[in-house]
């Protein structure tokens, strides 16, 4: 009986262990592809030298904002000035 219990426990700690790796590399995943759509768009909008640029200055908790931003700016050094900014308030 006391066995039982330990492998039943023991199982229910790995499925609970691996569901929450599975959602940190999920969510991990989802940010790269944001990363990616965002320099994306940039490179297609102000070229592969901004979007190079940028890529350095893009933090996960700012992606929103940053692609805001590439929305927002008439060109590449605006897009850098803003993303620039932004990252010296955080």
């Amino acid at each position: 009986e006391g066995k039982e219990l330990g492998l039943t426990e023991g199982r229910e700690l790995g499925l609970s262990e691996g569901k929450e790796l599975g959602l940190s590399e999920g969510k991990e995943q989802g940010l790269e592809r944001q990363r990616a759509i965002l320099l994306r768009q940039a490179a297609r909008k102000f070229g592969a030298g901004t979007a190079t640029r940028l890529e350095a200055l893009l933090a996960a908790d700012r992606l929103a904002v940053l692609g805001d931003y590439v929305i927002d700016s008439d060109d590449g050094e605006e897009l850098l000035s803003r993303a620039t900014g932004a990252a010296r308030l955080h």
